[in-house]
């Protein structure tokens, strides 16, 4: 929406919590001069230098009711996009991984891995009553230590049903995680993979590109070809490997320990179907 729909150019105020750097979009329309923004914080959580229109303040308080024309104009739109979206997936893709662990994640704990995972959540998440508390490491190498987060958080909710949704690097970054103790407590955990051995994430940003595709695999692919089975069973961990379409079945079963579900899916499209649904989302509001 903030990249292709008429709406964006009626933005007119812009209210920022938190440290907003996981979308490009987001970020583009923090950095924008023309409306007024308002930030709960401070430079330091404020993704660009802030100009004159940006105002920090530490609290906020509704004064009156929003416009619902305006909001309803953005649901309208949201909705269009995402059946745009939709028909660009074919039920084995990243993304409809993510949805499904969305779908199966209600009402309890999802934590999240950073790079392609939680970008592809931000995407296909649509909001729900029943939505998961999701937890995601911040910092200059994000994917390290996330199987750890997620056990341990695990451990703190037992209450809650925990997941969590990572990719096959960040698994391997934290796979020391799994190392634990026979003394110590393991939780109900189950921790998706999604398979697609290497960093597709890249192939969607500027090294994706053709021009540096000669030294793509080798520099940002960084395919490891690893058996995640085998350092699963060497760490006491159980694990299984499903196609995209079986997930949901797979994540509906009861939980006992820690589970690894591995997914495999492909890379080779990743560029071209992000293209797809830009365009898509281009073409539906060019009409």
């Amino acid at each position: 929406l903030l990249a292709h729909s008429p709406l964006a150019a009626e933005v007119q105020r812009v209210i920022s919590v938190g440290h907003a750097t996981l979308s490009r979009p987001v970020t583009q329309l923090l950095a924008r001069t023309d409306l007024e923004i308002v930030h709960v914080g401070d430079q330091s959580t404020f993704p660009v230098p802030a100009g004159a229109n940006v105002t920090f303040v530490d609290d906020l308080s509704v004064t009156g009711p929003a416009d619902p024309g305006w909001l309803q104009a953005w649901l309208d739109a949201d909705a269009q996009v995402r059946a745009a979206v939709d028909a660009q997936l074919d039920g084995t893709t990243p993304l409809d991984v993510a949805r499904t662990v969305w779908d199966a994640a209600s009402d309890g704990l999802l934590v999240i891995g950073s790079s392609s995972p939680i970008r592809d959540l931000d995407l296909v998440a649509t909001p729900r009553a029943d939505a998961p508390r999701a937890l995601a490491n911040r910092g200059l190498a994000g994917i390290d230590g996330t199987l750890s987060t997620a056990i341990g958080a695990a451990l703190a909710t037992p209450e809650a049903r925990a997941l969590a949704v990572v990719g096959d690097l960040t698994f391997l970054h934290g796979a020391n995680g799994l190392l634990v103790g026979p003394q110590e407590p393991r939780p109900d955990l189950t921790i998706v993979v999604v398979n697609d051995d290497g960093g597709s994430i890249f192939s969607t940003l500027e090294q994706g590109a053709p021009d540096y595709a000669e030294a793509f695999e080798r520099v940002f692919g960084t395919p490891t070809g690893t058996d995640l089975a085998a350092l699963c069973a060497a760490h006491g961990v159980g694990h299984r490997r499903v196609g995209a379409p079986d997930l949901a079945a797979a994540l509906a079963r009861p939980q006992s320990g820690i589970e690894v579900v591995e997914v495999p899916v492909s890379r080779a499209d990743r560029r071209a179907l992000a293209g797809r649904i830009d365009e898509a989302a281009r073409h539906l509001f060019s009409r």
